[in-house]
């Protein structure tokens, strides 16, 4: 290292030579700083503890574990038949039998009141009552009441009078999922005032400031013909006035649809819009829902009159005549985005099966009119395999769970060792069944190593070791064992203080090094002249001299006056 002196900066590493004049010596010193585990990549994406099912299609050469993590063994502890399916050792000599199938549809009511922070977006089909479409261009809605124009799925129909309504819903449009039909009345009575009356609505929500007058000559109904078409059994009669309507909504009970009965005149008078509108909005905020919401789409699930103890694998418990249903995520999952509802009814596709009830967790029960199975005995236990079956099996107490479990590792640095400790191991791809701890030693922390685990069919040899990272091998590669170091370079000072300065003592002058004590210098020699009268001094002087000078000079002291 090649230091020069009036700048004090390393300019090139090269060997010394004899005019080179050392200042320091640099070490350079590493400390253990940590560990890095890291695990092989193909490990991480099978790390998992899967439940074999009865019946699913398997390797017959993977390695499965029971409850416990011990090995199973075929023939033993399972059976895998000429397809290769798992299948049980004790099995009822009862018949297997298929559960029966049904399809269900929730029915949902709104509780949204209107509220001017809450958005409200109703579909319309406004196909024959385009005069409304236009009359509502007229006027100004809320920023956040849309009614929108939309022929594919609308919230709301037109009908053309009662007759055109009755019979699309015997043909079977009560199937589908639109809330609200407008309905025309052709049975409504005309009546005739003496002057003009102004009705009030009872529960405006939009349009709170408005007053809405009944005119000399104005449609209004005809409770008796429309009793006789929507009987109170199956409908409540609902209007938003305090005495005459020109609109009544009506709910229907049985189909779980609104209908507004309107007047002639409300598609044609500008000044009745808002009306209309006011009746729109409320019909809607308490309007019905269908999930799923297409007309010929179900959720579909499978029933049976006995309790089923299993689904899949007997680790997966059931103990209940059909799998869980819970009407809040299925609702979350479709398109149906209000948070205030009630479930009102379930629709089903079997005969058989029938709603029974909710739980206070939102499972959704139902229930057999018929027992039409084959009655399970107190000593036999029932469960739903992956061929849709359900399989009478003596009862057992065990599992088949297939593992790709990674190893835990942990380390600890101490008297200069690195100590390693592995977890146990269990690999069905790799047939590893490695049940206790490893204890592993690093002594040289120096370089990085690998984990392998040696790959073997008997389990008493599987057993985990270390290499370098340069060296390879042909078993499992576990993990990557990288150890970090700190490296330090500490500075040695070779300088003395005040030595070989031209005046005594002074400090603000560094000797460049010294050689047992003495500063080192490149080889020369001094003359120093002395009057005569300190001769008889010569050898105290030639001790102070020898104080100051560096080891390679040779001081000549002459005496003369």
């Amino acid at each position: 290292m090649k230091i020069y002196l009036n700048k004090k900066e390393i300019v090139d590493k090269t060997l010394l030579d004899e005019n080179d004049i050392p200042l320091s010596y640099l070490n350079n010193l590493s400390a253990y700083s940590d560990t890095i585990i890291k695990y092989d990549s193909k490990l991480l994406k099978l790390n998992k503890k899967r439940v074999i099912n009865l019946y699913e299609k398997v390797d017959k050469n993977t390695l499965f574990f029971k409850e416990n993590n011990e090995p199973a063994k075929i023939n033993k502890d399972y059976l895998i038949d000429i397809d290769g399916k798992i299948d049980l050792l004790n099995s009822s000599k009862k018949s297997s039998y298929r559960p029966t199938v049904f399809g269900y549809k929730y029915v949902l009511e709104r509780t949204i009141p209107f509220k001017s922070d809450k958005e409200y977006t109703i579909n319309i089909d406004f196909t024959g009552m385009e005069n409304v479409k236009e009359l509502l261009k007229t006027i100004t809605l809320p920023n956040n009441l849309h009614l929108n124009s939309v022929q594919n799925n609308p919230d709301i129909k037109y009908f053309s009078d009662e007759k055109a309504y009755l019979e699309n819903m015997r043909d079977g449009g009560y199937q589908d999922n639109c809330n609200i039909y407008i309905v025309k009345s052709s049975y409504a009575n005309k009546i005739i005032y003496n002057k003009p009356k102004i009705f009030d609505v009872a529960k405006p929500v939009i349009f709170t400031q408005s007053e809405y007058t009944i005119e000399p000559s104005w449609d209004i109904f005809n409770h008796d013909s429309e009793m006789s078409l929507f009987p109170r059994m199956t409908y409540d009669y609902i209007k938003l006035t305090i005495n005459h309507t020109p609109i009544l909504i009506m709910r229907d009970r049985l189909n779980y649809k609104l209908i507004m009965l309107c007047g002639k005149e409300i598609f044609t008078q500008e000044r009745l819009i808002k009306f209309l509108v006011e009746n729109i909005v409320y019909a809607y905020t308490i309007g019905y829902y269908k999930v799923p919401e297409a007309s010929g789409s179900y959720l579909n699930s499978f029933i049976s009159n006995n309790i089923i103890d299993y689904y899949y694998s007997l680790n997966n418990r059931m103990n209940s005549h059909h799998p869980t249903i819970n009407f809040k995520k299925d609702v979350e999952a479709s398109n149906f985005k209000d948070t205030s509802y009630k479930l009102i009814d379930v629709f089903t596709t079997n005969s058989n099966v029938v709603y029974d009830y909710v739980d206070y967790s939102n499972n959704v029960y139902f229930k057999k009119t018929i027992n039409d199975e084959l009655e399970k005995g107190n000593a036999d236990s029932l469960i739903y395999t992956t061929n849709q079956e359900l399989k009478f099996i003596d009862k057992v107490n065990y599992s088949l769970y297939d593992i790709e479990q990674l190893p835990n590792i942990s380390y600890k640095y101490d008297n200069d060792k690195l100590e390693i400790v592995v977890s146990p191991y269990y690999s069905s791809s790799q047939n590893i069944a490695k049940n206790k701890q490893t204890f592993l030693t690093i002594h040289n922390i120096n370089k990085n190593y690998v984990l392998y685990m040696r790959k073997t069919s008997i389990f008493a040899d599987q057993e985990f070791y270390i290499l370098e990272d340069t060296e390879t091998s042909d078993d499992i590669k576990i993990a990557d064992i990288i150890i970090k170091l700190n490296n330090n370079i500490v500075p040695t000072d070779v300088r003395v203080i005040g030595g070989g300065s031209s005046k005594y003592d002074n400090y603000d002058y560094i000797d460049t090094g010294n050689i047992n004590g003495r500063p080192y210098r490149v080889g020369t020699s001094m003359v120093i002249t002395l009057p005569k009268r300190y001769e008889p001094y010569r050898n105290q002087l030639q001790q102070q001299i020898n104080k100051h000078i560096s080891s390679a000079e040779a001081a000549i002291i002459i005496f003369k006056d």
